[in-house]
């Protein structure tokens, strides 16, 4: 996704961004009196769907017991679907052993499938719901192993090649699908890779209710920024009520780098999701455009020695993006929200996008203090050395839409935008 690393790009120290601590003094991530980080955490829950819930039933359903013959992986038995079908699944966990069902996968969903429909997103660690594992250390994709073209499963950190490793993955799917109430658990394997991702979608996709857990990352670029749920391709998309976190245990370790992206997408919307415990950005909108963000939380607090560039929201070569109610509990000294722009564009369906000078509006945020000044705290860079186009700063208003409120955007230099 990046061909450099925003680490270095978002962790400008005071001096560097014209901002500094009140007084000197450097104050705790908590520090401003307009957040409550614990009511804030707890509303983030209280967003989101059940872990368990019924099965729906009709013609456009098929149960997953109806494709299971004894012997059959997870991935054999969806293979085994004939027709376009959602797929159902009762409570349980269903796991896969390797990556190898097809596109790098631990579980390849087939494209003729219209989505999965599970019995609960469950818990982190936790046993309810219907969820998507793999057996620990049962991976033999790392320690140098390639593929049948001799490339590295795990690529050589470079800032640009993404891993085509994820435990659950479509790709090329023939009809727009729908994917609700499951988890996708994490496990230790021994090197990176992300949890799930619909790749070259056929039209609008809704996700909702998911949760994804423990899946491994170690960088804030490619390969290393692996990826909770990763959405590619045309379709109005919707997300809804999804739940990244990078532990693997309720207050263990941090695993997962980057949470919930769309790329390459027009119209699409994130909406009451809950991204948190992870080692790099929380939110990331790439080369997508005149989508919506409703009432999401981003916490980006992890153990020091966990954390990777300054977490929040990452916009990067987007346009016409509208962010409303969002909550971002930020990292200390570094930004909020990252939206970045050159002259790239995309064709889609029959019209042409641009990101020159691409447009931000961020609607009553919520956010901590992190350098002394209880402002939010915007950053705009030069990607890919192909020219900043940035001219116009985001417009950040209070809750009526229109009353401006001032904030630092640091574009070169910080400055007040009022």
């Amino acid at each position: 996704m990046l061909n450099m690393s925003r680490r270095h790009l978002l962790a400008a120290g005071a001096s560097a961004v014209g901002l500094a601590a009140a007084g000197g003094v450097a104050l705790p991530q908590t520090a401003s009196a307009a957040l409550n980080v614990d009511a804030v955490r707890s509303r983030a829950r209280s967003l989101l769907g059940p872990t368990t819930t019924a099965r729906p039933t009709g013609s456009d359903y098929i149960r997953y017991e109806d494709l299971y013959r004894s012997g059959d992986s997870v991935g054999g038995a969806l293979a085994r679907l004939t027709s376009p079908k959602i797929v159902t699944f009762p409570e349980g966990r269903f796991t896969c052993y390797d990556f190898n069902s097809g596109f790098q996968a631990g579980i390849a969903v087939p494209a003729i499938c219209r989505g999965i429909v599970g019995s609960g997103r469950g818990t982190v660690g936790g046993s309810s719901g219907t969820v998507f594992t793999m057996a620990p250390w049962s991976s033999t994709k790392g320690n140098g192993a390639r593929d049948s073209s001799g490339r590295l499963y795990v690529p050589r950190q470079d800032n640009s090649t993404p891993c085509q490793l994820n435990l659950l993955k479509q790709v090329n799917q023939s009809g727009a699908s729908v994917w609700k109430n499951f988890q996708v658990a994490g496990t230790e394997q021994g090197h990176i890779y992300s949890a799930f991702q619909v790749f070259n979608t056929a039209g609008a996709n809704t996700f909702e209710n998911l949760l994804l857990t423990g899946w491994s990352g170690n960088n804030g670029a490619p390969p290393g920024e692996t990826s909770a749920l990763a959405v590619s391709g045309r379709g109005a998309h919707v997300v809804t009520q999804v739940e990244a976190d990078g532990r693997r245990t309720n207050g263990g370790e941090v695993f997962g780098a980057m949470g919930l992206t769309f790329q390459s997408s027009v119209g699409a919307t994130f909406r009451s999701c809950y991204v948190h415990d992870l080692r790099a950005s929380s939110f990331v909108v790439f080369q997508s455009f005149n989508g919506t963000m409703v009432d999401c939380t981003s916490d980006a607090l992890v153990p020091a020695d966990k954390a990777i560039d300054g977490g929040g929201l990452n916009f990067e070569r987007a346009a016409g993006w509208t962010v409303v109610n969002p909550a971002i509990i930020g990292r200390y000294h570094k930004v909020h929200l990252a939206f970045s722009n050159d002259n790239w564009s995309m064709q889609q369906n029959g019209s042409t996008y641009s990101t020159r000078n691409g447009r931000l509006k961020v609607v009553n945020p919520t956010f901590n203090d992190l350098w002394g000044n209880d402002m939010f705290i915007a950053q705009s860079w030069t990607p890919y050395g192909n020219g900043d186009t940035m001219s116009t700063a985001p417009l950040v208003t209070r809750a009526d839409w229109s009353t401006h409120l001032p904030y630092k955007w640091i574009h070169g230099s910080a400055q007040t935008i009022s």
